[in-house]
């Protein structure tokens, strides 16, 4: 017994029980006469000991119970991540497949497209009957529309690593923006810009940021045929910069947010999932996230977080 130890009890007469069990020690049991002042029998030793082993038990079992709670939860975190990686195959295989596919689009449908679309537009110029222009710029309209599906899928399939260099983000989303101006004023879609001071500058590649931006507008306004407005917001944050891209066309029905990325979905409410899933690779490249919302007023919410500069 430590000397300190008899000190502090200041008694001359006490019982040191140990509790242990086969696999530890686990603590001692201490008792002495203080305020009973009777003298400590084998009797109350006894009975001492047969409570410290049921104690050492219970304690034991409270051990190995902690331990099997550990071990449980140790296995679902790994089941968990084995159950990520099996949808991570499944997606990599769903991509070779749709890499497979392009290849085979590439040359059997690009070319004759592009032949289709350039002869309507020469046949267009050249005409005079209203009615005849009428079906060729129908033609060309819907060529359009196979081109960039086409592109779509082309860099869906193409890996590229960012290159990135500092970006004003205002001018780049300014810019992005005014490539619709035509096509907006046409479909009477008001658009407002709202961008807080200071402008940030951010370390993304132009090119590949422009085309997420580009394609998060265009299936903005592509949802709204008959007119309504296109709102561009950003908000600061001391570890991000959002922007939120707001329209007022019909919006995504809750069931299918989920499945909004997904580059095998599609819908006439918000674009195809192929270029909303090239869009989330993009921006999950420069350490970003996307998330799609439907608005309880109507129409669709795109948010998209980027990491702020280092200050």
């Amino acid at each position: 017994m430590p000397p300190e130890l008899i000190g502090l009890l200041e008694e001359e007469s006490f019982v040191v029980i140990p509790l242990y069990s086969p696999r530890r020690s686990l603590g001692v049991i201490i008792a002495d006469h203080f305020v009973t002042e009777k003298p400590i029998t084998e009797t109350l030793i006894h009975e001492l000991e047969s409570f410290a082993s049921q104690a050492s038990l219970a304690i034991e079992h409270c051990h190995l119970y902690m331990a099997m709670e550990t071990k449980i939860q140790q296995l679902e975190a790994v089941t968990r991540e084995l159950e990520q990686n099996r949808d991570l195959l499944v997606e990599a295989e769903r991509y070779s497949a749709v890499g497979h596919m392009a290849a085979q689009l590439a040359h059997k449908i690009r070319n004759p497209v592009t032949s289709i679309g350039g002869t309507a537009r020469l046949l267009a110029r050249k005409t005079d009957d209203p009615n005849r222009l009428k079906f060729l710029n129908m033609m060309t309209s819907e060529v359009v529309k196979i081109e960039t599906t086409l592109e779509d899928l082309f860099n869906f399939v193409e890996t590229v690593q960012p290159e990135k260099e500092p970006v004003a983000l205002y001018d780049l989303l300014g810019k992005s923006l005014m490539l619709y101006y035509p096509a907006m004023q046409k479909q009477n879609i008001r658009y407002r810009l709202v961008l807080p001071e200071p402008a940030p500058t951010l370390q993304l590649d132009r090119k590949l940021m422009h085309q997420a931006f580009v394609h998060l507008i265009r299936n903005s306004i592509e949802s709204m045929p008959d007119g309504g407005e296109l709102v561009i917001s950003a908000e600061h944050s001391q570890n991000a910069i959002m922007v939120v891209i707001t329209d007022t066309g019909p919006g995504i029905a809750d069931a299918n947010l989920a499945l909004a990325t997904d580059p095998f979905f599609t819908t006439k409410t918000f674009g195809t999932g192929m270029g909303l899933t090239l869009v989330k690779r993009i921006i999950t490249d420069h350490g970003g996230t996307l998330s799609i919302h439907r608005r309880e007023s109507g129409g669709t919410r795109v948010i998209v977080q980027l990491p702020a500069p280092e200050q």
